[in-house]
């Protein structure tokens, strides 16, 4: 074999490797700042809710006139609907983090509690608009003490009813929040998943459902569930939440837009996913990527065989395990939110945000009263009064302001001397050329 043609060989297939990581760790990155972007977006949104939404659930009109005895009442009314939109923004990751992984349904241990009083939007689209307050939704089913819960089962499916007509409900047990594909050989031996795709060209496997990364293990009672895009409805929910205080006319329109960032935000995050998950790298070029290379690893041997003798058997598997393990580790990153070690740890980004919401509502508004302490020096360290005592001498603010322009002088002052000892110690050239 002539080593001019594989050594051109080889440099081209180097590039087009080079650039199939490269397209993969691109995925992955922006699967990362997407889902860092839903972090930021969630805790947003929380603070807006916790801390500036309306402290009460009336409209203007009523709290126009005069106050009940029931004030009690309506606050905490108040707090469970703040806490129950803040448990929407936890579900909404949850559900994506299980939307992506290919796992339908609700019922997880740690999605399942966040929503089960939410009615379902999808309804049988033959059930008219005024019949469907009074059809169980979908989530709106009890969950007993030994932690299962009911679900209806569609008995369209079955063949013994009519279109729309919900059959008695199924007893499931809820899912894990983590449901990782079994132990294979491939978790024991890494080196081998270089080898899955020829391993899976000569199986002869009878089994009907393709065991992808991302494939959930769906138990026949939960099969009878109907799907949908849970994060779309739980941020109709939130949306609408949004409306209502609108049409309670107890939010300013011009805080309208600041309420809707964050829940618009939420939506581009999730697309941005969804883009990354349904887009997989074309079949063509990453066959004729994992052909051309098979090809140069065969004759790879005749060429440098003659050289190193029998160290060209270790060479070859040398070579094998780098352009090979490339190639794999292209396919690992090209889909980021399964459960290998390689993936995003969705589960840790879900419950390190779960953690911070609830640090969020633990904190009540805070009061303002700290500002005219005695232990606040407003001024300090040059001036080491405190609030109170600046208050009861009476100065007003000329000397104070006086204060501040000589603070800001002095400061100047010292950063001038910091820039000009640091440029006493580097030493720059610059060639000026003259024409």
């Amino acid at each position: 074999v002539n080593s001019v043609l594989l050594s051109i060989l080889g440099t081209m297939l180097s590039f087009a490797i080079s650039l199939r990581v490269g397209s993969a760790n691109d995925r992955f990155n922006e699967g990362r700042r997407a889902w860092s972007s839903i972090t930021l977006n969630s805790r947003n949104l929380a603070f807006l809710i916790w801390l500036h939404a309306p402290e009460t659930t009336l409209t203007a009109a009523q709290l126009s006139q005069p106050r009940s005895a029931d004030e009690l009442d309506r606050k905490l009314k108040c707090l469970i609907e703040k806490r129950t939109m803040i448990n929407l923004i936890e579900a909404f990751s949850v559900a994506t983090k299980h939307y992506l992984r290919n796992e339908p349904g609700v019922y997880y241990e740690d999605l399942y509690h966040l929503v089960l009083a939410l009615p379902k939007y999808s309804f049988p689209s033959s059930v008219e608009e005024e019949d469907r307050t009074g059809l169980l939704g979908l989530w709106r089913t009890p969950m007993g003490d030994d932690g299962k819960c009911c679900i209806p089962s569609s008995a369209r499916r079955r063949g013994t009813a009519a279109p729309g007509v919900v059959t008695p409900l199924t007893t499931i047990e809820l899912k894990p929040a983590s449901n990782p594909p079994p132990t294979t050989i491939y978790h024991y031996c890494p080196p081998l998943i270089m080898l899955r795709p020829i391993f899976a060209f000569f199986a002869r496997s009878t089994s009907s459902t393709h065991r992808s990364k991302h494939k959930n293990r769906i138990d026949q009672a939960s099969q009878s569930q109907v799907n949908a895009n849970v994060p779309l409805e739980i941020s109709l929910f939130v949306s609408n939440y949004i409306h209502q205080l609108i049409k309670r006319a107890t939010l300013e329109p011009a805080m309208f837009g600041t309420f809707m960032g964050p829940t618009l935000g939420l939506q581009d995050c999730f697309t941005t996913l969804e883009k990354v998950l349904t887009t997989p790298l074309p079949f063509a070029y990453s066959a004729h990527l994992r052909f051309s290379v098979y090809i140069y690893l065969l004759f790879l041997p005749f060429q440098i065989q003659t050289t190193l003798g029998w160290v060209s058997i270790g060479a070859v598997c040398v070579a094998s395990i780098i352009f090979l393990g490339f190639i794999e580790l292209g396919t690992q990153l090209e889909q980021p939110f399964g459960y290998d070690d390689s993936d995003l740890d969705l589960d840790h980004f879900c419950s390190l945000l779960s953690s911070e919401l609830h640090e969020i509502v633990a904190h009540p508004n805070p009061s303002f009263d700290f500002v005219f302490s005695e232990e606040n020096q407003p001024f300090g360290p040059h001036d080491a009064r405190t609030a109170g005592e600046i208050l009861s001498e009476k100065k007003g603010t000329q000397e104070f302001k006086k204060m501040l322009v000589r603070e800001f002088h002095r400061k100047s002052e010292r950063v001038g001397k910091v820039q000009k000892n640091s440029s006493k110690d580097t030493v720059r050239s610059v060639e000026v050329f003259s024409i």
